[in-house]
This record gives structure tokens, C-alpha cells and sequence, in this order.
């Protein structure tokens, strides 16, 4: 899972839906956000991030370099869902 997250959408901007994903997430879920905006500001760059999105990509968008880090992030997911596996209590050890 992935979410591509525009900041400036008619109903409801990106940094609210940032907040109801925090909310709502599971802690042991892990669900990467990569906002795409229009707006190179440090100061949305850091509400993003500090809101929980996983990179900050502006506009206009490299297309490969979406690519490449949308990659990275499935990497992390596989990674992420590996690890709660091996912590999980019925866990077999790694053979």
C-alpha cells in the first residue's frame, strides 16, 4: 500500500488527510505517504514530514525520480512487513 498525496485538493487538503491518517492508522500498519505539491517551502516541506509523510516530492515531478522513490518506498514496506513478522511471538526462527 501507497498513498500519492497531493496538498491542495478541493474537499479536504493534504496535510488534514495526513492528520486523520495518523489518527485512524494501526501503529503495527504501515502505510507510507509520498506528498507531491506544487509548494517548495520549507515550512510545507516540514508540516508534511512532521505530519507523517515518508518523502516530499515538488512540482513539477521527474517522472523517474517518482518512480525510484516510490520503488524505495515498496522496499521499506517489504522490509517493514519482514521485521513485524520475525518480532511477531509465534514466529518460527529464520532457517
Amino acid at each position: 500500500d501507497l498513498i500519492l498525496l497531493d496538498l491542495k485538493m478541493p474537499e479536504l487538503d493534504g496535510y488534514a488527510l495526513l492528520e486523520q491518517l495518523a489518527r485512524l492508522s494501526d501503529p503495527g500498519h504501515f502505510l507510507p505517504v509520498i506528498v507531491l505539491t506544487a509548494d517548495p517551502s520549507r515550512s510545507a516541506r516540514h508540516r508534511a514530514l512532521g505530519l507523517g509523510a515518508k518523502d516530499f516530492l515538488t512540482k513539477p515531478l521527474d517522472t523517474f525520480e517518482v518512480a525510484l522513490r516510490v520503488w524505495n518506498v515498496a522496499e521499506t514496506t517489504v522490509l517493514f512487513k519482514r521485521l513485524r513478522a520475525l518480532a511477531a511471538p509465534d514466529a518460527a526462527p529464520p532457517g
